[in-house]
């Protein structure tokens, strides 16, 4: 019997590390994606953007430092970030800022910070859903934007404004004797925002990480396939990133938080058109109140000898 040593198949081995790889490579959607709630009726885009958004700050982990003193564009902190802490509120992150606007941009900037590819990559997920998988069902309604609705192809792709996070923030801890510095983000100014091809032509860009609330915006041209990231993709890197941060848990609730949020806001579509309704409907019947009326007191008249 020939046993080259060539012909011999290697033993197969797994660990954690391939099974990270494996789940990036993989392009299957999340279980908790596809158990989303149905859209019942049409809902905007904007609003599905923020029901995300909503149930990511109600999850958000960072920051969980205050800073003591700054200069621009370094900051002196107590510490860094250490996962499974409570995170911070406004009020008491930054003492030394006397400008509440100011304030607010370095704790939006401190709440995003890292964690940007995680709260888009789950509004692409949430929309390659809704807008794209469930499109041919009978009982699922369009997600809208403007006088359109989004038609197919969402991905994450490069934002359009390049100068939206390339700000480059230090943080720096510690006395003189053993001071440490590190980035407060580490992305280099690479940002990724949701884009999805619309009907009719054009695509639809939205960043859920601007500061003020979602922003979207309308393009005739999407940057090309090399620079696009699927959905699933993204949203599996993004898990590994939290796992690797041991804030993953964060997600998991995150996605949960995402299912209620959207229910509720179809349950108060329904009972805004239910209020429509009845609206519409006392109206008419008011309208034909007044006219019998009228129409009473006409005959009433005529039959007067």
């Amino acid at each position: 019997m020939d046993t080259r040593p060539t012909m011999k198949r290697p033993e197969k081995k797994t660990d954690d590390l391939m099974d990270k790889i494996n789940a990036v490579s993989s392009k299957k959607a999340d279980p908790k994606i596809t158990e989303l709630p149905r859209v019942r009726y049409p809902t905007k885009l904007e609003d599905i953007g923020t029901c995300v958004l909503r149930a990511f700050m109600l999850h958000a982990t960072q920051p969980t430092f205050k800073v003591l003193s700054m200069r621009p564009n370094q900051w002196y902190v107590d510490r860094f970030h250490e996962p499974g802490e409570e995170r911070l509120q406004f009020r008491e992150f930054a003492l030394c800022v006397r400008s509440v606007k100011m304030k607010q941009r370095m704790y939006h900037q401190a709440t995003f910070a890292n964690v940007r590819l995680v709260v888009n990559s789950l509004m692409a997920a949430v929309l390659g859903e809704l807008a794209v998988d469930r499109r041919t069902l009978a009982d699922h309604e369009e997600i809208v934007v403007g006088d359109t609705t989004c038609k197919m192809n969402v991905f994450l792709a490069p934002c359009s404004d390049e100068t939206r996070w390339n700000t480059q923030v230090k943080l720096v801890w510690g006395s003189d004797e053993s001071r440490q510095a590190q980035p407060l983000d580490s992305g280099n100014g690479i940002h990724l925002t949701t884009w999805c091809f619309l009907n009719g032509g054009g695509y639809v860009e939205l960043d859920l990480t601007t500061e003020g609330g979602p922003t979207m915006q309308r393009h005739a041209e999407a940057p090309p396939s090399a620079k696009r990231l699927l959905p699933e993709t993204a949203l599996s890197q993004s898990r590994v990133a939290m796992n690797k941060r041991e804030e993953v848990e964060s997600l998991d609730n995150t996605l949960d938080e995402i299912a209620k949020h959207i229910e509720n806001q179809q349950l108060e579509m329904k009972k805004d058109r239910e209020r429509e309704r009845r609206r519409r409907r006392a109206k008419r019947k008011k309208k034909k109140t007044r006219l019998a009326r009228a129409t009473g007191a006409t005959e009433k008249i005529e039959g007067t000898p």
